[in-house]
């Protein structure tokens, strides 16, 4: 089904897809991979200069460059917020709460600030990995919305200083 839609859709125009599974575990372990191949090479038939993404529970650097493989292109991770007393106070539990490993499962731990870290993080892995990255915040979550909107700039352009803009993109 996934294959037929992607197929209509890019002989309608559309040149960008992402895939979004929210903190679905089993989605990452069992059918990424073969889901982010079936998705680019259907698309790229009809445009090969389709582009696929995802935005989905941070993972690593080995697990980022292993989707690059297989036609991964960008990764797109959600800060939520960059107050992070606030990030753990919308964020209490589970994968975003307390991360993933990098064999995709959940790291339970006391420490609060995994999740909110790891998040951050996220960005640097996907460069790493040689994906183009993307990143933001949840407007309205802080009571400052400026603040939120302020740190994704400053966080871009930390990115951009460090990193550099790739020259393919």
């Amino acid at each position: 089904a996934i294959r037929q839609q992607a197929k209509i859709l890019a002989t309608k125009g559309f040149s960008h897809f992402e895939i979004a599974g929210g903190d679905d575990l089993k989605l990452l372990k069992e059918s990424l991979p073969d889901l982010v191949n079936a998705l680019k090479t259907e698309v790229s038939k009809v445009n090969p200069a389709s582009r696929v993404s995802i935005c989905l529970v941070p993972m690593y650097e080995k697990n980022y460059s292993d989707l690059k493989k297989v036609g991964l292109d960008c990764v797109l991770t959600w800060q939520e917020t960059y107050d992070e007393d606030l990030y753990n106070y919308h964020i209490p539990s589970g994968p975003k709460a307390w991360g993933v490993d990098e064999n995709l499962k959940l790291q339970k731990k006391s420490d609060k600030s995994i999740g909110f870290l790891h998040r951050l993080q996220s960005q640097e892995f996907s460069i790493r990995a040689g994906l183009q990255a993307g990143l933001g915040a949840m407007i309205g979550l802080s009571p400052t919305t400026e603040a939120d909107i302020l740190s994704v700039v400053m966080h871009g352009q930390k990115l951009l200083s460090h990193y550099g803009i790739p020259c393919n993109q």
